[in-house]
């Protein structure tokens, strides 16, 4: 995709050599139960109309994202993780606004997730980049933790 100057990251796509990159971001960024195993990880790469956009700063990658297509007007973000030390730093808008644009180019008027309910950073993001809350979804998380599901208009 592109580079960012101010920054010096740019976004691309993903390639097989990045999972254990991957996945050890995840395991940075999030718990023990709620971070992806290797199985999870491919099992969401592989799944039909699976995008992943991948942002790297001098070679090193520094996060990613990944989504899919579903019922051909919607997308959904399953995840999006950006290593602590470069939160804040434009590169998880940068994700989103690529998994949003491959959205729309498939037809998507409308993008999904669910946050952690107890995340304001997270919320706080997402209410950022046009995401509503729609509904709680009770005990979503492994200890019980409730979820936010939000939407956002691509449009």
């Amino acid at each position: 995709m592109g580079e960012d100057s101010a920054n010096r990251f740019r976004i691309r796509g993903f390639r097989p050599g990045d999972l254990e990159s991957l996945r050890r971001i995840d395991e940075a960024c999030f718990e023990p139960g709620i971070a992806f195993d290797t199985k999870e990880f491919l099992f969401h790469l592989s799944r039909p109309h699976s995008v992943t956009r991948v942002a790297e700063i001098g070679g090193v990658i520094a996060g990613f994202a990944i989504g899919y297509m579903q019922c051909g007007t919607a997308g959904y973000v399953v995840t999006i993780d950006v290593l602590g030390e470069l939160q804040r730093k434009g590169v998880g808008t940068a994700l989103m606004a690529a998994l949003h644009e491959l959205f729309r180019r498939a037809g998507a008027e409308i993008s999904y997730l669910e946050a952690d309910s107890g995340n304001e950073i997270a919320l706080a993001f997402y209410r950022h980049l046009g995401y509503e809350p729609l509904e709680i979804l009770e005990g979503y998380y492994t200890g019980g933790r409730d979820a936010i599901r939000m939407k956002c208009k691509l449009s």
